[in-house]
């Protein structure tokens, strides 16, 4: 499977607007053209918020993968520091999990996994 065009990854500056399309590049690479049909209410800036939240992806996709690095580090400190019986509370442990689940999940969907 190919990988992604590497981030950072931004809004054009020239001709945002044409038509209501905004193009998402990197450098010099158009890596998605975000099209809006005008259903009513303001095409142009759901466009640009559309095209916002693409351009976010590398950055949020690498921010996820941290995280899970983070974690890690983090449950291996507090029983470092408190013990290796330590442990977070049910709820603390449930929420971890859950959070931890949505980030696979993420990482999963961008790697088309």
């Amino acid at each position: 499977m190919a990988k992604h065009t590497p981030g950072p990854w931004h809004i054009e500056e020239h001709g945002i607007y044409v038509k209501n399309r905004v193009w998402v590049s990197a450098d010099r690479v158009r890596v998605a053209v975000v099209d809006q049909e005008y259903i009513g209410g303001e095409p142009a800036a759901l466009s640009i918020a559309n095209a916002r939240l693409i351009a976010a992806a590398p950055g949020l996709l690498a921010a996820c993968e941290g995280d899970n690095e983070m974690e890690d580090i983090y449950l291996r400190e507090l029983q470092r520091i408190a013990g290796p019986d330590a442990t977070l509370s049910d709820e603390a442990q449930s929420r971890l999990h859950q959070l931890r689940q949505q980030r696979y999940a993420a990482i999963a969907k961008a790697k088309g996994g």
